[in-house]
């Protein structure tokens, strides 16, 4: 038995390692503050914790121009906006129960989107996200 416990302590490190790549779902709050993907991703190249303080944590409604659209995780689908900088894209992550929804974007069309604001890591990270309709 005593044997069993470094392997079972290394396996809960290994799957907690794992699972903080994946966005947690959260609530979406019906207020919602508006922001364009330019002004938000100047605001966390400007200033990252003003722009915290103003957006991490709350849900936003984006509007851009999505860049690009990848499968990247297993139950997730990345849709990135441009913004004019490489290293302040805006990530959106929408679970595959969005598929539908996120299958009719296009590149380089203009949409809106409401997601929980996870603040900036390698890029600036909505997750739980939807497309709003116009």
């Amino acid at each position: 038995m005593k044997r069993l416990i470094p392997h079972i302590l290394l396996w809960l490190i290994l799957i907690s390692a794992c699972s903080t790549d994946v966005p947690r779902r959260r609530e979406l709050s019906s207020e919602t503050i508006p922001v364009n993907a330019q002004a938000l991703s100047e605001a966390y190249t400007t200033n990252i914790d003003r722009a915290d303080q103003t957006y991490k944590g709350r849900t936003l409604l984006l509007t851009g121009s999505v860049s690009s659209i990848l499968k990247e995780r297993p139950g997730w689908i990345t849709v990135y906006f441009s913004t004019g900088r490489l290293s302040s894209e805006v990530q959106c992550i929408f679970a595959n129960e969005q598929s539908k929804s996120v299958g009719q974007l296009k590149e380089g069309q203009e949409v809106k989107v409401k997601g929980y604001c996870e603040g900036k890591k390698d890029y600036i990270q909505l997750s739980n996200c939807i497309v709003v309709p116009d």
